[in-house]
């Protein structure tokens, strides 16, 4: 009995000495992590989809160079992509025969947030586009399309993208 009363006497002893926080130190720390946080997030968001983004643009690359052997070996394109010599570990991509390849970028919905195509034919052989969507010219995608190809304002626009060549 004697050792709870004695805690009891040495935490009220804490509390009236003015060792703890007061509301406003307490308040101005949550201040600075919001804050904090909310630089740190749309940062967070970029990085993580320019590092998608640089997965879609080494998968294409990959696709690119097989489909470029396999055009050597048979004289034609593939429409598919198992018929190509690789095992891409990224599967939201697609083949079109002689034409272009595509990788695409999608949410956890499904909705394609971006897309990077290598165009395959004879007067445009490896010619670069990058799609964003949607076309809204704030969107992240949108941003990450105009830093990497160096242009500020899409050479086509559709209604829900934007297009950028390079």
């Amino acid at each position: 009995m004697k050792k709870v009363e004695q805690k009891i006497k040495d935490t009220l002893s804490i509390l009236n000495s003015g060792k703890g926080f007061t509301l406003l130190e307490l308040l101005v720390v949550v201040l600075i992590i919001g804050i904090l946080a909310a630089v740190a997030l749309p940062q967070y968001k970029k990085a993580v989809l320019k590092s998608k983004f640089a997965t879609i643009k080494n998968t294409a690359r990959v696709i690119y160079e097989a489909e470029q052997r396999y055009y050597m070996l048979h004289n034609e394109y593939t429409s598919k992509w198992q018929n190509l010599d690789i095992n891409p570990q990224y599967t939201d991509f697609y083949v079109s025969p002689g034409n272009y390849i595509v990788c695409q970028l999608k949410d956890k919905k499904k909705n394609i947030l971006m897309e990077y195509v290598v165009i395959l034919s004879a007067n445009n052989e490896g010619r670069r586009r990058c799609d964003a969507y949607p076309g809204d010219p704030n969107s992240l995608a949108n941003q990450i399309c105009q830093e990497e190809t160096g242009e500020k304002t899409p050479a086509s626009s559709c209604s829900n993208c934007c297009t950028y060549y390079y």
